[in-house]
């Protein structure tokens, strides 16, 4: 399915013309941030090497903080998702249907959007900088003005980015109201009555099938008898890093600076429209 959305997506983008694409801005990532970079920026396309948008949130279970709107652009979005029943009137969002309304967003904004098409090469320019991706149809070019990287780990360079620490989520629903106990685990209330999400702390050296093994013994400790069950745990970690090794060759946005995906469109719109001015 992701990849067929993805070539649909293409085939918008490109109009079936197979030359070198051409933007104003290309945005790096799936991230709220990302999403809100590509609203303010004007002429974009968004580069996504994965098959979802919202990776930062729905993408690995990360809770959400009750959410708020302080400018214009929130408040679209918040308004958005309160129409279309993942945004309670108290804040509190239901991140997991919030991937596909998310995506129904940037369609009816109709932001250009590259999906599942990894980042091959970035190369700087006289006249910009050329992006070469991996798409559904195979290799594409495109040129741009600017980059800008609001993806997890650095798309522009995996190189010049320290992961301080990975975390990975579940979600679970309790058989009461009180929230499950695991130990390493942090509690945080879902979207519906009884639904939790638990996050797991592991440093960087712990491996993905270490840190799942991990959390599958200590719930099993926590709940010997199956008491509380977990519905889903994140197929990737949520990795909180940092800049290393220089600027880079554009500009980065971590992910990690807000803690609801609607401060984080905020918060990219607002970083785009820096950038663009200058």
């Amino acid at each position: 399915m992701g990849r067929m959305y993805g070539r649909i997506l293409e085939d918008e983008v490109t109009k079936g013309d197979g030359r070198m694409l051409q933007t104003g801005t290309l945005i790096l990532g799936g991230s709220y941030a990302a999403i809100g970079c590509a609203c303010a920026a004007g002429d974009s396309i968004l580069l996504i090497e994965h098959e979802s948008l919202g990776e930062d949130y729905s993408g690995v279970l990360r809770p959400s903080a009750r959410c708020e709107a302080t400018d214009a652009a929130g408040k679209e979005l918040y308004a958005f998702f309160e129409e279309n029943g993942v945004l309670d009137a108290e804040g509190r969002l239901d991140v997991l249907r919030s991937a596909t309304t998310v995506c129904r967003f940037v369609r009816e904004k109709g932001l250009r959007v590259l999906l599942d098409a990894p980042l091959v090469s970035l190369e700087k320019r006289e006249d910009g900088l050329l992006a070469t991706c991996q798409t559904v149809s195979g290799l594409r070019e495109i040129h741009a003005a600017r980059v800008l990287d609001a993806g997890f780990l650095r798309v522009s360079d995996r190189k010049a980015v320290r992961v301080m620490e990975n975390r990975l989520h579940v979600t679970c629903l309790s058989a009461g109201e009180e929230a499950p106990r695991v130990e390493g685990g942090e509690a945080a209330a879902g979207f519906f009555p009884r639904e939790w999400f638990v996050s797991f702390r592991f440093a960087p050296e712990v491996s993905l099938p270490e840190a799942r093994l991990s959390v599958q013994r200590r719930w099993q400790a926590a709940f010997p008898s199956g008491e509380c069950l977990i519905e889903a745990m994140s197929p990737d970690f949520d990795a909180v890093a940092v800049p290393d090794g220089g600027e880079g060759i554009c500009p980065w946005l971590p992910p990690h600076d807000t803690d609801t995906p609607i401060a984080a469109f905020e918060r990219g719109a607002a970083w785009a429209k820096e950038v663009c001015a200058r």
